[in-house]
C-alpha cells in the first residue's frame, strides 16, 4: 500500500492536510503516536476511506493510490450496545478479537489490512499495557496481515526493539506556544515526545 498526498475528501479542501505513506510487506505493524486531536484518528479514517473508495471504483483524495487486493479489518470509535449488555470496554474487545482472527486466518492472495485506533482505553493503564502489547504482538505475527495502531501509550513503541524488521513509529506533533495548541498534521517518523 503506497500513497502520495493523500488527504481525508469529508474535510474541507482549504484547510485539509495532505500524507505520504508506505506499508511495504505483510507483518508490518505501524505505530502512530501523538497528543489528543494531532491528527492520529482522521489518518486511520483517512487511510480506511480512501482504500474503500478505491475498491469501489471511486475517485481517492489523493495524489496516488496503490494497494494490492485487500480486505481492510477495523476498530474505531466503538460505543456501548445496551441492547446487547455489553459496555464500551466489551464491545471494543469482541471488535478487536474479530480484527486478530481476520488477520490469523487471512489468505496469502487477499491479505488483511487492519486498523486500530486507541484500543482499550476503557481499562485500567496496567491492564491496557498488557493486553495491547500481546494484542500488537499477535497481529505482528498474522503471516497474512498489515497494518496501524494509533495510541497515547508509548509503552507499545517498547515492541520495537523486539521486532525492528516489522515494527515502525511515526508521529503527529503538537506545539505549544505559551497560549494554545498548534498542530501541523503532518505525519514524522518516530515515536512522539
Amino acid at each position: 500500500l503506497q500513497t502520495q498526498q493523500m488527504a481525508h475528501p469529508l474535510f474541507p479542501r482549504a484547510s485539509r492536510k495532505a500524507n505520504d505513506f508506505t506499508l511495504q510487506q505483510n507483518g508490518n505493524l505501524w505505530l502512530i503516536t501523538g497528543s489528543n486531536m494531532s491528527g492520529k484518528s482522521s489518518f486511520l479514517r483517512t487511510l480506511g476511506l480512501n482504500a474503500h473508495l478505491a475498491f469501489a471504483g471511486a475517485p481517492v483524495c489523493a495524489d496516488s493510490l496503490i494497494l494490492t487486493p485487500l480486505r481492510i479489518a477495523s476498530s474505531v470509535q466503538i460505543t456501548d450496545d445496551p441492547s446487547q449488555g455489553w459496555s464500551r470496554f466489551y464491545a471494543e474487545v469482541k471488535r478487536i478479537r474479530s480484527v486478530i482472527e481476520a488477520a490469523e486466518s487471512a489468505p496469502k492472495d487477499i491479505p488483511i489490512l487492519f486498523l486500530i485506533d486507541e484500543m482499550l482505553s476503557g481499562t485500567n493503564s496496567k491492564e491496557r499495557r498488557l493486553a495491547s502489547r500481546r494484542i500488537a504482538q499477535r497481529l505482528l505475527q498474522a503471516q497474512h496481515a498489515f497494518g496501524l495502531i494509533t495510541t497515547h501509550d508509548l509503552d507499545l513503541a517498547h515492541l520495537i526493539e523486539r521486532y525492528p524488521q516489522h515494527m515502525f513509529a511515526a508521529h503527529f506533533s503538537d506545539h505549544f506556544d505559551g497560549e494554545a495548541l498548534h498542530f501541523d498534521y503532518q505525519l514524522k517518523s518516530g515515536v512522539a515526545q
